[in-house]
């Protein structure tokens, strides 16, 4: 006999990773069925539980969780707000970016502490986010500084082989120093003075 939602969602805050793990595996499956009790999941007590939701949203991809997941973005815990901003950049959201922007320092990497979820979902998006991200590469806090000089590198570093444009940018972002900033945000701005209109709408 199939769990019901509420069964689901119960088994979210499960301590077995694995079990919470197939739990939003099969929230997932139901789809759009599934996203009231996501939805209502956003405002459990249990910060894993909201995490697994706003992640569970974003995978199933319904624009109509665009404004609870916004406001998950200001959640009191990092994990729940970088897993709402993916989320809502994956659902094509206009606020999708200026979240990834706010929370690139929530939720770093085990595995590579100097980077976070939100600074590889920024990496996914492509040209249309340079921008945005080449703005903190003059930011106050350095490990925000270093994840933006990461981002336009993993950008760039896709492009450059077909285009030379990105090409300077990559050898720019090369010679950028996260702890000097000031020269190397300069010439990163005069570059993107030097782009077409429109050029960051090339697709991802």
């Amino acid at each position: 006999m199939s769990a019901s939602l509420e069964e689901l969602i119960g088994r979210l805050a499960a301590r077995d990773a694995d079990d919470a793990g197939l739990a939003l595996g099969e929230l997932v499956r139901r789809g759009r069925a599934a996203m009231p009790a996501l939805l209502g999941a956003l405002s459990d007590a249990d910060a894993r539980v909201r995490s697994l939701a706003a992640e569970g949203l974003g995978i199933i991809g319904d624009p109509a969780a665009a404004d609870e997941l916004a406001a998950a973005v200001e959640d009191d815990d990092e994990v729940v707000r970088a897993k709402a901003a993916t989320a809502l950049a994956y659902l094509g959201d206009p606020r999708g970016v200026d979240a990834l922007v706010r929370t690139i320092d929530d939720y770093h990497d085990l595995a590579h502490s100097e980077l976070s979820l939100s600074a590889y979902t920024l990496a996914r998006l492509g040209p249309r986010v340079v921008p945005r991200v080449a703005d903190l590469l003059g930011a106050e806090q350095l490990r925000t500084r270093v994840k933006a000089a990461w981002v336009l590198r993993a950008i760039a570093t896709q492009r450059a082989p077909r285009d030379e444009r990105w090409d300077e940018l990559l050898r720019l972002v090369e010679a950028y120093d996260p702890a000097a900033p000031a020269s190397g945000s300069a010439a990163v701005a005069a570059w993107l003075a030097r782009q077409p209109a429109g050029w960051e709408a090339e697709p991802a």
